[in-house]
């Protein structure tokens, strides 16, 4: 033993609290994870992270005042949730600083969604630009 073995593990740890989705940085992410990181912060209510992975476009626009921002976002995600299953990429397009994320959402009750997000890159970071998210119902 050369008595490294416990600061080792400490930085290992360490190393695995800051890679949770909230946490990892959105330039080492690609727009799926980046994705699936905000869904993950508006299901927990997590408006901190959610805000910081939405763009700026979304932000200053009619869509994001019809929905109430972030907390209508939050409410929306709170009362379909315990409906929700894991959901699945389907497809990942990127072209320059834009880039579009199809996923299926299979639900307790059958059906199925496949939404389809479009991202966009700001200051080098991917965002999710909610404005143009698209949904179709499958039963």
């Amino acid at each position: 033993m050369l008595g490294i073995e416990r600061p080792l593990s400490c930085i290992a740890v360490l190393i695995a609290m800051t890679m949770t989705p909230a946490n990892v940085s959105a330039q080492a992410q690609s727009p799926w994870e980046v994705n699936r990181a905000w869904n993950a912060a508006l299901s927990e209510g997590d408006a901190a992270t959610a805000k910081r992975l939405t763009s700026r476009t979304t932000l200053e626009t009619e869509y994001w005042k019809r929905v109430k921002g972030i907390d209508g976002l939050i409410e929306i995600y709170r009362e379909g949730r315990a409906n929700w299953m894991p959901c699945s990429l389907l497809l990942e397009l990127l072209n320059g600083s834009m880039a579009t994320v199809a996923y299926q959402c299979p639900r307790r009750d059958g059906t199925v969604r496949i939404w389809e997000d479009k991202m966009v890159k700001e200051d080098g970071l991917w965002k999710v630009a909610a404005q143009y998210v698209k949904t179709i119902r499958i039963k």
